[in-house]
């Protein structure tokens, strides 16, 4: 939140939405199923191991807020610095999913 709000608040916004994310992630899944994917297709795959790696990033993102919640005062950088990279490897993970998704259906 670039120092706008106290890492305790983005902690506990992070605790309150990571229901409504797992939800999301589920639902994806469920719909995605649904419609039939191609399972012959290399996209497919890639898109599959896309989610794979977000869901198994989100269980890492749990470890990462219980150690930042065991941090007393403001928190140093490397503790900081796995839910940087976490939090980009999730938006790669989505982008490249909703992308493969978009081309597949357009195609």
């Amino acid at each position: 939140m670039l120092r706008r709000e106290q890492l305790g608040a983005v902690l506990n916004a992070a605790r309150g939405a990571h229901l409504l994310i797992w939800l999301g992630l589920v639902g994806r899944v469920v719909s995605g199923t649904a419609l039939g994917p191609d399972t012959y297709s290399a996209m497919v795959w890639v898109k599959l191991l896309a989610v794979l790696v977000v869901g198994v990033n989100g269980l890492f993102l749990g470890r990462v807020r219980e150690r930042l919640v065991a941090v007393q005062g403001r928190p140093p950088w490397s503790a900081l610095l796995p839910g940087v990279a976490a939090a980009l490897t999730s938006q790669l993970g989505w982008w490249t999913a909703t992308l493969i998704g978009f081309l597949s259906a357009n195609r």
